[in-house]
């Protein structure tokens, strides 16, 4: 008995960068590497009350935006999710996922945002990210409403100006930071998608030229296999600032003598690698630099920008110790740091309160603008770099170690006051710090998100204590995956 094929058409591309169809029953089907429009056979492979998971078989009717990936592992490794689909398209991808989520999210806060709800195809000046000239000719698809424009209420001429996604200057060779996974056999790689299997890889093309070549560089070496047969992961991060580059060996037990005298050997085989650090899981780390200053701190990246705000005077740099946090998209990142200060100065605020500082992405640009700025993050390292960025440049910032909640109840002890207050949180999103935040007496919030989910969250709760959504952007910080940096004003 021959069963009959089961097809079925993708409808659109959700959240998860899977696409969405219905099975003859109606039931919902998600189903990776597919994109709108297609007609798909498919597998279930996992039953669900409200949907299944299925595993496409064959596309009987591709995409015209649909390619061929660029790497050989894709579908096996889960590190991405589009490299079937071109960059343009991944951007109305993203653009629309995000537009919709507003529209959501504004509909179902409809007391204090208008429910009826317009697109405006009128440029958004200054934006940052579009001009007028460029408005018509954005690589939205057919849908140029979600690239830019404003939501509108004619009941209270409220808007909020939703700025699009802006596209990354780079579309693959874009991190400046990979972290890889290692099996207890010694194989390195990404995981497989939804689960721990290990996809062994030799090279991944996300990777900037400068951390890419490494990897296969590292799987030869005999020092680096030492090392690597200690460790659960190996990171590599470069260091744009002086042309070199950091390697982290995140081990599995203490580092030995032997595994140092690894580490120098390592060193001595890489003339652009000035550090190699041994990083044990509730151990203190252990650095080997190239130039024999083997001091926890000594082992930095440096990270060059241009001018804050569009100055005529010249760049600055920021470092950060292995181990901080910065974007892995350095060159998107500054556009990121641009748009902020924009909507920054559109505030009028004069006071800000950097919560999760990191280095000092945001806090050194605006203080060296004149902004008085206050900071706090819960990583020790991240406090020390965000205090020599501002010594560096003589700027009176004031930074200390606390977590979020932590930092809004020592800030309110001291009867601090700041106009605005910039959130850029971990994955988790700020929900216990938001009662402090309502609390206060801030009136504009800029909100940086790596998680749609938990911004989203977040908002609503910032909605029903009396703000408004201002501003939305997008900012495609990982291309070629289904996640997205999103930055949002909220003012009250």
């Amino acid at each position: 008995m021959i069963l009959a094929e089961k097809i079925l058409e993708i409808e659109k591309v959700i959240s998860n960068g899977c696409g969405l169809g219905r099975m003859s029953d109606g039931k919902i089907a998600m189903v990776p590497y597919v994109l709108p429009g297609e007609l798909v056979s498919y597998r279930i492979i996992r039953q669900h009350k409200d949907y299944a998971e299925c595993l496409p078989l064959d596309i009987k009717n591709a995409s015209p935006f649909r390619t061929d990936p660029l790497c050989s592992h894709f579908g096996q490794c889960g590190g991405c999710d589009f490299q079937h689909a071109t960059y343009d398209f991944q951007l109305t991808i993203k653009n629309e996922f995000l537009h919709d989520q507003l529209s959501h999210l504004l509909n179902m806060h409809s007391e204090t945002h208008s429910p009826q709800l317009r697109v405006s195809q009128a440029p958004i000046p200054a934006a940052g990210l579009v001009s007028e000239s460029d408005v018509s000719n954005l690589p939205y698809g057919d849908s140029p409403r979600h690239a830019a424009g404003s939501f509108n209420s004619r009941e209270n001429e409220f808007t909020v100006i939703w700025q699009g996604v802006a596209g990354s200057p780079k579309h693959f060779h874009y991190r400046q930071r990979v972290r890889l996974h290692i099996d207890e056999r010694g194989e390195v790689g990404f995981f497989r998608p939804g689960s721990n299997i290990l996809e062994p890889v030799s090279g991944c093309p996300l990777a900037s030229a400068e951390t890419g070549f490494l990897i296969p560089f590292l799987l030869e070496s005999v020092p680096a296999r030492r090392l690597l047969d200690i460790s659960r992961e190996l990171e590599i991060l470069s260091s744009p600032g002086d042309n070199t580059g950091l390697i982290v060996f995140h081990t599995r037990r203490k580092p030995r003598a032997g595994d140092l005298v690894a580490a120098r050997e390592l060193l001595s085989e890489l003339i652009p690698v000035k550090a190699v650090v041994l990083d044990t899981e509730g151990a203190l780390r252990q650095t080997v630099c190239a130039d024999g200053n083997d001091e926890l701190t000594a082992a930095s990246i440096i990270l060059p920008f241009s001018a804050p705000g569009g100055q005529n005077a010249g760049g600055y740099e920021l470092t950060y110790e292995a181990g901080g946090f910065s974007q892995v998209n350095h060159e998107l990142n500054q556009v990121l740091v641009n748009v902020l200060i924009d909507w920054v100065r559109e505030s009028g605020a004069q006071r800000v309160l950097d919560m999760y500082c990191g280095m000092g992405n945001f806090s050194i640009p605006l203080a060296m603008l004149g902004y008085k700025v206050s900071g706090f993050d819960q990583q020790r390292s991240s406090v020390r770099s965000a205090e020599k960025n501002s010594a560096r440049y003589g700027l009176d910032c004031n930074f200390f170690r606390s977590s979020a909640a932590g930092g809004m109840k020592i800030l309110a002890e001291r009867g601090a006051k700041f106009d605005l207050l910039i959130i850029d949180p971990p994955r988790m999103g700020c929900k216990e710090s938001i009662p402090a935040i309502i609390a206060g007496d801030c009136r504009w919030i800029v909100y940086v998100s790596c998680d749609p989910a938990t911004l989203f969250r977040d908002l609503a709760m910032f909605l029903e204590h009396g703000f408004r959504l201002q501003k939305a952007a997008g900012f495609d910080m990982f291309p070629q995956t289904r996640h997205l940096e999103t930055m949002v004003m909220l003012g009250r």
